[in-house]
Parts: structure tokens; sequence; C-alpha cells
């Protein structure tokens, strides 16, 4: 496995949720979260360079990005990201992609109409995956606005839509140089939801970007979640939370950096190595601490893969 480090680590900001949303009514107002915001300090040649420093110390060969950047509209900067990977070697495994989910009334893009303009910026960022000569594009499935514990829209219609969302995609991304589609889990849909969806579309391109703490998100033990993806997971992300009891039957789910929270990393690791086939080319670490510093965060999982880990680098 050969680690990588994600951009979102650096672009969370501390804050406070003011209005959590019709899929979240059962939230708490200001309930304290990290959420991604640009941030003029932390900006892209920032970012590689930092990673560049990791290299040698800490094993570093790539970078992956988790948002659709608002530099790559200037063609000087793509060339200078560009030319600085070149320089320091580093690869660009997984070029994640968005739905803008959150413009549709329906909490999914239901008409060609809706998806028309959606396809308009997938199609850039796509051209700016192949001049990263990145070959796998991640999507996030959209847990915040659309997720199997809605009631107003059945399990079975969201996948029923999101399939034909993705079915459009596919086709769009023929026209690159991509070699795969990887779908992240995320909070809103269990592994089984994402295995029900991928027998949907049916392409053997379409795999997985297995997020390793976030089953439990969903309740789930995330070597069960494995187990159940197995063959799929072409990409692992690497992070950690924390679960945590409360008094009055419930809990708290924080985000920590590696070996600080409640997956069994060690378990997982292994078990991804010996039943997948060594197939995930990447772990790539994306810290989400409630708390502190990111860069403290992201340096801390790196100690902790290389430190307990080195033979699997």
């Amino acid at each position: 496995m050969k680690l990588g480090v994600s951009y979102g680590s650096y672009l969370f900001t501390s804050g406070f949720v003011s209005d959590v949303g019709p899929s979240h009514k059962h939230a708490t107002l200001g309930l304290p979260m990290r959420y991604y915001e640009p941030r003029p300090d932390r900006p892209l040649r920032w970012f590689i360079q930092k990673q560049a420093e990791y290299r040698e110390k800490y094993f570093v060969r790539g970078i992956s990005l988790s948002l659709p950047l608002p530099d790559f509209q200037d063609q000087a900067i793509v060339k200078e990201t560009v030319d600085l990977l070149k320089k320091n070697e580093l690869e660009v495994p997984l070029y994640k992609i968005e739905l803008d989910y959150q413009a549709s009334p329906h909490g999914y893009l239901s008409t060609e109409q809706e998806f028309s303009p959606c396809m308009n910026a997938l199609r850039k960022q796509m051209e700016m995956a192949e001049h990263l000569n990145s070959k796998l594009l991640g999507i996030d499935l959209p847990g915040r606005v659309l997720n199997r514990y809605r009631k107003d829209i059945t399990l079975e219609k969201q996948l029923e839509r999101l399939s034909e969302n993705l079915k459009h995609i596919f086709k769009l991304a023929k026209s690159f140089k991509i070699d795969g589609i990887l779908l992240t889990n995320h909070a809103g849909y269990k592994s089984k939801d994402i295995l029900n969806l991928v027998n949907r579309i049916r392409d053997d391109t379409l795999g997985v970007n297995f997020s390793v703490a976030n089953p439990l998100l969903n309740l789930e033990d995330p070597i069960d979640a494995a187990r159940e993806l197995g063959p799929l997971i072409r990409m692992v992300t690497l992070n950690d939370l924390k679960v945590i009891g409360t008094t009055y039957y419930g809990c708290r789910i924080l985000g920590v950096w590696l070996g600080k929270g409640s997956v069994d990393l060690p378990g997982l690791l292994f078990y991804l190595r010996e039943k997948t086939a060594g197939t995930h080319g990447f772990g790539l670490i994306e810290t989400t601490p409630l708390e502190g510093s990111e860069d403290r965060a992201v340096v801390e999982s790196l100690k902790y893969m290389t430190e307990n880990f080195h033979g699997y680098l």
C-alpha cells in the first residue's frame, strides 16, 4: 500500500450547525462540527509542498483532491500544479468529483433539465483529472441531503434515481482517459445499499473507495462492511472516529486522528491485504478532528501508519 494524503484534511474549519436542513431534523441545533471551507492559508501549492516534505520521512507518495477547486479555472495554476506534482514525484491516484444534490428540490437530480448543468460542471472536473493524470474518479454519495433515513423518499426510489444519475456520469467518463469510478461510503447508506447500487449499474469499471471509519456512522462494524464490499474495494481512505457512549441512551461519534478512535485498524488492514488481493494501491489519509490542529492530525496519522504498519507500505 502506498500512502497518500487528502487535501480535504487541511480544509476543515471549526463551526456550529445553525440549520441542519430537512433531512436532519433529528439533529441538535448548535451541534459543534467541522465543515469544508476554502482557506487562503492552505493553497494547493502549499499542500503539495507540504506532502513533498513528508515524502521521505513518512513515505507519502500521492495526494487526493477532494473538492472542485476554483483555482483550476486559472490555466497558469493548473500548469503550476502539474509541474509541482511531477517535480516532487507525487501521484494523484484519486480525483473526487461532486454532484450538487442540494440544488435539486427533490434531493436528487430527477430530470434531464436538472442534470444538464451538473454534467457541464462534471465535464470540467474530468478534464482536470485528465490533466493531473488521475486515472480514478471518486464520487461521494450524497449522505447529507439524500440518505436511507429519509421518510419522504423511499430507499428504493433513491437507489433508482442514483443509479440513473451514475449511468449518465459513466457515459460521460468514456470520453476521458479514466480507468474507473469509485463510490465512497459515507453516512447515509449502508454497505448493502452500495452493493445494491453497484449491481444496478453493472459496469466493470465501478468500484469502491472504502473509507474505513465511515461504517460507524451507519452503525456498522468496519470489518463487516469491508467483507460486504469485498473485491469492489479498489482504494482505501484511512480515517478514524471515536464512538463515545452517553448517559441517556445514545452516543457521540467524533473525528480523531488515526489510532485514537474506535476502528480496529490492525484487524481491518490485515483483512484488506489478505482478502481483497491488494487491489487497493493507495491508502489516503483524511483526518476530520473535531478539535485541534488539522496539521497535527495529519502528522500524527502519518506517524501512526509508518510506526505500526511499516510492512504494509
